[in-house]
C-alpha cells in the first residue's frame, strides 16, 4: 500500500507541476495579439488608439511596448525597443522548457522508489508492482504531453508575436514600409 501511495504521490505532483508550467507559458502574452491586431491597418492613429486603450492595463508589457512606439522618433529605436521585448518575452515563455523532463524523472523515480519498496518488502513480483510502473508511466506521459502541448503553444505565441509586433512597426512607420517595398 505504501509503494502505490509514494508512486502515486510522485506522478501527481510531477503531473500538476508540469501543468502548472503549462499554465504559467500560456500567460505570458497579456492579450490575443489577434484581437490587437484586429484594429490596426497600418495607421499611425491607430496605434495612438490602441495606445490609449491599453492604458488600463499599463503594467501588461503589451501596453509598455506600444507605449515606446508611439514615443519612438526613428524605426532603428523602435526596432531596438522591440527586440529587447521580445528577448524577455521569449526568455519567460523558454524558461521551463527543461522542467517538464524533470517533471517525467521525479514521476519514474517514485515507480522506481514505490518498486524497490516492493521487492524490499517481499512483494516484488506480485501485481503491486504492475501497479506502481502503471501508476509511473501515467505521470511520465502526463507531464510529457504537458511539454509537448506547451512547445506547440510557444510556436504558436512566437508567430502570433512576431505578427503583432510587424504590424505596430508598420503602423508607426508607413512611410519606410513603402520605401522599403
Amino acid at each position: 500500500m505504501a509503494a502505490l501511495l509514494v508512486a502515486s504521490c510522485c506522478s501527481v505532483f510531477a503531473t500538476l507541476w508540469a501543468i502548472r508550467e503549462l499554465r504559467i507559458a500560456s500567460t505570458v502574452v497579456s492579450f490575443g495579439s489577434a484581437l490587437l491586431c484586429r484594429k490596426l491597418k497600418g495607421q499611425p492613429r491607430e496605434l495612438e488608439r490602441l495606445d490609449r486603450a491599453l492604458r488600463t492595463e499599463a503594467d501588461a508589457w503589451e501596453a509598455q511596448l506600444v507605449r515606446v512606439l508611439v514615443g519612438a522618433q526613428s524605426r532603428d529605436v523602435a526596432q531596438s525597443e522591440v527586440n529587447s521585448a521580445l528577448l524577455d518575452v521569449d526568455g519567460k515563455l523558454c524558461a521551463n522548457t527543461r522542467t517538464y523532463a524533470a517533471c517525467a524523472r521525479i514521476a519514474v523515480f517514485g515507480c522506481l522508489i514505490g518498486a524497490a519498496w516492493l521487492f524490499m518488502a517481499g512483494q516484488g513480483m506480485t501485481t503491486a508492482v504492475i501497479d506502481v510502473f502503471a501508476i509511473g508511466a501515467a505521470g511520465v506521459l502526463s507531464a510529457l504531453s504537458a511539454g509537448k502541448e506547451a512547445q506547440k503553444l510557444v510556436r504558436v505565441k512566437r508567430r502570433e508575436l512576431d505578427d503583432w509586433v510587424e504590424d505596430l512597426l508598420r503602423a508607426r512607420f508607413p512611410d519606410e514600409e513603402r520605401e522599403l517595398a
